[in-house]
C-alpha cells in the first residue's frame, strides 16, 4: 500500500506513462492502418472511428479494473492491531471500508460477470466474429478490417482493465484512509484548542466516530473522557446518548466488563439529565431491543446487551 507522497505520486506517474503508452501504442497502430486502406479522407476517417472504438473499450475496461480492483474491509480482529486513539501512528494503521454499498455491487457485479464469461466462453469466437462484421466498413472495409477491428477493441479493453485495476488497487486506498482517518486526528485537534469548550461541537463528533470503521468508538469514548476532564459532565442527553452507543460498540467488540459499565454508566446519566424520561427511553430501547417497533438493524449499537438484566431494568417502562 502507498506509505507517504513520494509513493504515492510515483504510482499516479507510473499509471501516467501506461495510459501514455496505451494511447500512443493505439494511435501509431491506427495510423499506419489507416494510411494503407486508401487516401487521406479515408485515412481521416477511420483514424477517428480508431479512436472513439478505442477510447470506449478502454473506458469499458477500465470500469471493469475498478470494480475487480475495489479493496476490502480489514475490521478489528482482521488486522491484529491495537488502533486506539491514544496509539501512536493510528492515522497510519487505519483500514476503512471503502464505500460499504460500493463495495457488495462490486463484489455482485464480479461474481457475475464471471459466471456469465464462463457460460458464454464457447461464444466468445462467434461474438468476436460478429463485432468484426460491424466495425469493418467504418474501418475501410478491406481484407483486414474486421480482423483490426477486433484487435482495436480486444487491445484496448485488456489495457483499459488493467489500468483500471491497478489504479484502483494503489492509489484508491490511500485517498480514503487519508480522508477518512482525519477524523480522529481533527478529535485530538480539538482537544487541543478552544472549539472542546463547544458542547455541540463534540457532539457532532462523536455521532460522526460512531460510524468509523473499524473502532471509530475509542475516539468518542476519548472525546468524551477529555471534554468532562476539561469541562465537567454535561447536562445534555444527546452527549450520553452517543457516549452510551460508543460503549456499546465497545462492549460488541470486546465483551469487556468495562464496556459494559460504561454503557450503565451512560444510559443512567441519560435518565438523570433528562425530565422527559420515557422519550430518552424509548430512544434507548430503539437502539437495543431488535422487536422495538422503531428498531433499526443499521444504528443497532446497544443490540449486545440485549439480556442484559441491569440494562432491562433502566429501559423498563
Amino acid at each position: 500500500m502507498i506509505g507517504n507522497d513520494d509513493e504515492f505520486k510515483e504510482h499516479l506517474r507510473s499509471l501516467r506513462r501506461m495510459f501514455l503508452l496505451t494511447a500512443v501504442a493505439g494511435l501509431i497502430a491506427s495510423s499506419i492502418y489507416a494510411i494503407g486502406a486508401g487516401g487521406f479522407a479515408a485515412a481521416v476517417s477511420i483514424i477517428a472511428v480508431c479512436l472513439l472504438v478505442g477510447g470506449a473499450a478502454l473506458l469499458v475496461g477500465s470500469l471493469l479494473g475498478f470494480l475487480f480492483g475495489i479493496p476490502r474491509t480489514l475490521q478489528g480482529a482482521d488486522t491484529g492491531e491495537d488502533r486506539g486513539p491514544n496509539s501512536s501512528g493510528t492515522a497510519a494503521a487505519l483500514s476503512y471500508r471503502v464505500n460499504t454499498n460500493l463495495e457488495q455491487i462490486s463484489d455482485w457485479l464480479t461474481k457475475i460477470l464471471v459466471g456469465l464469461g464462463l457460460t458464454e466462453l464457447g461464444s466468445v469466437p462467434r461474438r468476436l466474429d460478429s463485432l468484426g462484421e460491424t466495425l469493418g466498413p467504418a474501418l475501410g472495409n478491406t481484407a483486414s478490417s474486421r480482423v483490426f477491428g477486433i484487435v482495436l477493441v480486444v487491445f484496448f479493453c485488456i489495457c483499459g482493465f488493467f489500468l483500471g485495476y491497478l489504479g484502483t488497487r494503489l492509489m484508491l486506498p490511500a485517498l480514503l484512509r487519508r480522508a477518512d482517518s482525519g477524523l480522529l486526528g481533527a478529535i485530538r485537534d480539538a482537544a487541543n484548542t478552544a472549539e472542546l469548550a463547544s458542547l455541540s461541537t463534540v457532539e457532532t463528533a462523536m455521532l460522526a466516530g460512531l460510524y468509523q470503521q473499524p473502532k471509530g468508538y475509542q475516539g468518542v469514548i476519548w472525546l468524551a473522557q477529555q471534554y468532562m476532564e476539561r469541562s465537567g459532565e454535561p447536562v445534555s442527553p444527546r452527549f450520553w446518548v452517543r457516549l452510551a452507543c460508543a460503549y456499546g460498540q465497545q462492549y460488541a467488540a470486546e465483551r469487556s466488563e468495562e464496556a459494559r459499565q460504561g454503557v450503565l454508566m451512560a444510559v443512567r446519566k441519560v435518565l438523570a439529565v433528562d425530565d422527559q424520561q420515557h422519550h430518552q427511553k424509548a430512544l434507548l430501547r430503539s437502539l437495543w431491543d431488535k422487536n422495538d417497533p422503531n428498531f433499526d438493524p443499521e444504528d443497532n449499537d446497544l443490540e449486545s446487551l440485549a439480556n442484559d438484566d441491569e440494562l432491562k431494568k433502566l429501559l423498563s417502562d
